[in-house]
């Protein structure tokens, strides 16, 4: 699984226009095919500009390519396309995510009791008999 996380950036003075146009587009938006999950998120900054998130989640690389239209995953994401001149920046990330239905389940971690002490140990664990 890949998750993928687009953050962009915007002056106040653009911040609001590309907010409406992102959900706007996001509420249009159907489900590519390998995608499992969208989340989109804004943050507004003190001086009035913002940070976007957009974060996903696909089967794999070809899905992803797939759905930008190419493996250039530098150019201007997807969501973002045709609103470079409200952007200030933007960047990309591809993270490789396990997939946790294939993971076994880790042994407990339990701490094991003992009387015995090794010789010459007087440890506070050792004299209590507890062994890690």
């Amino acid at each position: 699984m890949i998750v993928r996380v687009v953050h962009a950036y915007a002056e106040a003075q653009h911040a609001g226009s590309l907010w409406g146009v992102l959900a706007a587009r996001l509420a249009r938006s159907e489900v590519p095919e390998g995608q499992f999950s969208a989340t989109f998120g804004r943050q507004v900054h003190g001086d009035g500009s913002e940070s976007f998130v957009y974060v996903t989640t696909w089967h794999d690389m070809d899905a992803i390519y797939a759905w930008v239209g190419g493996r250039d995953l530098v150019a201007t994401p997807r969501l973002f396309r045709g609103l470079e001149k409200l952007l200030d920046g933007y960047d990309v990330q591809h993270y490789i995510a396990p997939d946790l239905s294939e993971l076994e389940a880790p042994e407990p971690v339990g701490m094991a009791r003992s009387t015995a002490r090794a010789p010459g140990s007087d440890s506070p664990e050792s004299r209590a008999g507890i062994t890690y």
